[in-house]
């Protein structure tokens, strides 16, 4: 059976769209996009192309629009093509150039359908591309969701190929002298999951070289099981959770002994955007009682009230966050990031070199608990590593050319009515290390969307 007759039946049996819906169809100008947007037309599908030019790769990336638009004309398919400063993107949301992309794209595509009444979103992805994810997921230490992989239908977004490999597909665009754009940036081993699709899978398919199928099947397994699971936790959760104004509550009495107080949480806070570090920090902390202690996530704050933890929109929380930190405490969730904290002994050979603003050592002797963490505010002022003489903060950050979205948003670790570090820049020259320093206290800044965020 033909591939175009293998895709047909799949659109049927699953009904993922009927003949006559408006569908907007992803392409990028490369072979399984191309391979999608010639079946079906050939189908006779009544589809609409979009095109995205991420302005990474210079001339490349307007040679792709380029082919695109003139590969759509001959095929009289409408398209749309549309122009983005990816990297400014970035930059400015602090996340990386994929999610960038991935979030400009569909955010495009979506306005597109909202616009002109567009019924899905249909993208190229396939086989090989829902192993990739599913690998991908399981060596950053997902949950079980991620195991799930790529859906086939996610809202309003359908993905067709999914059941296909990329060696069916290339098969066929050989077989029909298909033509399409290569993406150098797809050899570059400075993606993860470039990595995975060059080095990992050629190595895992010498073992299962039906790997693709294998983790297809596996994917299905995952999702019953994810379903059985929520309902479980839904089950487990019910009656403990209450929504007020500006909050939402969950009661922690029943469940503080759970043994998977960890996953019941992670099931709560997951969707309030915390991480399963933060969320593992959280259970200890309710286990151990510590009220009034504070987590933050991008958007949300919790706060933990003896039997019950409060979550509230950091909207409906003042700007002028403060944190006090007691002796003892090793990591504080931030709205931006996490601080880890620890005591270590003395080792000023390999201190000294440090030039990771991100990581700081102060001299634990200088300082007295509670610390406190808090934005910096206009008037500010601290002694410069290297300077024997104060400066306001606000200079500083002009002399050093902070950004604006850096500044507007940094934080302060006082020791007293003293700056001791401005989190992720630099240290105060009073609090540093010197021979008389017995103990010291390392800390490390990691903003969220980093790579080695906590």
């Amino acid at each position: 059976m033909s591939l175009v007759k293998k895709v047909q039946q799949h659109i049927h049996h699953h009904r993922l769209f009927k003949q006559e819906d408006r569908l907007l169809l992803a392409v990028s100008g490369g072979l399984d996009s191309i391979l999608l947007l010639e079946i079906l037309h050939q189908l006779g599908y009544n589809i609409t192309v979009a095109h995205c030019n991420f302005n990474l790769r210079g001339i490349e990336s307007d040679m792709d629009a380029t082919f695109v638009v003139e590969y759509c004309d001959n095929l009289k398919v409408p398209v749309y093509q549309h122009t983005f400063q990816t990297d400014k993107y970035a930059i400015e949301n602090k996340i990386s150039i994929q999610m960038a992309a991935r979030d400009l794209r569909y955010q495009w595509f979506e306005k597109l359908c909202v616009t002109h009444g567009y019924s899905s979103i249909v993208t190229a992805h396939h086989a090989n591309d829902h192993a990739e994810t599913i690998l991908l997921n399981l060596i950053r230490g997902t949950g079980l969701a991620g195991l799930k992989g790529i859906a086939e239908r996610n809202g309003n977004i359908i993905r067709p190929l999914l059941p296909f490999t990329r060696k069916e597909l290339d098969q066929y665009a050989h077989a029909n002298n298909l033509k399409w754009r290569e993406d150098s940036s797809n050899q570059s081993r400075d993606y993860q999951r470039n990595l995975i699709r060059l080095e990992v899978l050629p190595i895992l398919k010498q073992i299962n070289p039906s790997l693709e199928n294998t983790l297809i099947d596996f994917s299905k397994i995952m999702l019953e099981s994810v379903i059985l699971i929520e309902e479980f936790i839904e089950y487990k959760l019910n009656g403990l959770i209450h929504e007020e104004i500006n909050s939402t509550i969950l009661k922690t009495e029943t469940i503080v002994d759970h043994i998977s107080l960890n996953s019941l949480l992670y099931h709560f806070l997951s969707k309030f955007q915390f991480n399963t570090d933060v969320i593992a920090t959280i259970a200890t902390a309710i286990r151990q009682k510590h009220s009034g202690k504070m987590f933050f996530s991008k958007e949300f704050r919790v706060l933990i009230d003896r039997n019950q933890i409060i979550i509230t929109s950091l909207q409906n929380v003042s700007e002028e966050l403060e944190l006090l930190i007691e002796e003892g405490n090793t990591v504080i969730s931030l709205p931006d990031g996490l601080l880890r904290m620890q005591l270590i002994d003395l080792d000023l050979t390999i201190m000294l070199q440090n030039k990771d603003p991100k990581t700081a050592y102060l001299d634990s002797g200088m300082l007295n608990y509670p610390l406190l963490c808090r934005r910096w505010i206009k008037g500010d002022y601290f002694y410069p590593l290297g300077l024997e003489h104060r400066q306001k903060l606000s200079d500083y950050f002009i002399d050093h050319k902070v950004a604006l979205t850096t500044k507007e948003i940094s934080w302060v670790l006082m020791a007293g009515e003293d700056i001791a570090w401005v989190i992720g820049q630099r240290i105060d020259q009073r609090y540093r290390l010197t021979e008389k320093t017995e103990q010291v206290l390392a800390l490390e800044w990691r903003p969220h969307g980093t790579d080695n965020a906590l």
